[in-house]
């Protein structure tokens, strides 16, 4: 998982690009299920909108700039509790 592979101690470690990347290529599938018409669970859309702020960030990502970004990331992490929602939600999908 992309959320969960991010470096908690950043330095002065360029990021590789492809975290970019791969974080803009899953924030287009999260607003995709978000626009869905299928999507009527609330505690779905709620992680889903709490993804896509965090996707957001990590999209945007600099790869010689993070360190600060990062943080603002992990503290959004923790805060919305997303991983382990994320963890839970693909356990219970069929």
């Amino acid at each position: 998982m992309l959320l969960a592979a991010l470096p908690t101690d950043a330095g002065q470690t360029p990021i590789d690009a492809g975290v970019s990347r791969e974080g803009a290529r899953l924030l287009t599938t999260t607003r995709l299920l978000l626009d869905s018409s299928l999507n009527t669970d609330q505690e779905m859309r709620d992680l889903l909108q709490d993804l896509e702020l965090v996707l957001v960030q990590v999209a945007r990502l600099e790869p010689t700039r993070h360190r600060e970004e990062l943080r603002f990331i992990r503290a959004s992490l923790d805060e919305h509790d997303i991983v382990p929602r994320v963890r839970e939600a693909v356990a219970i999908s069929p």
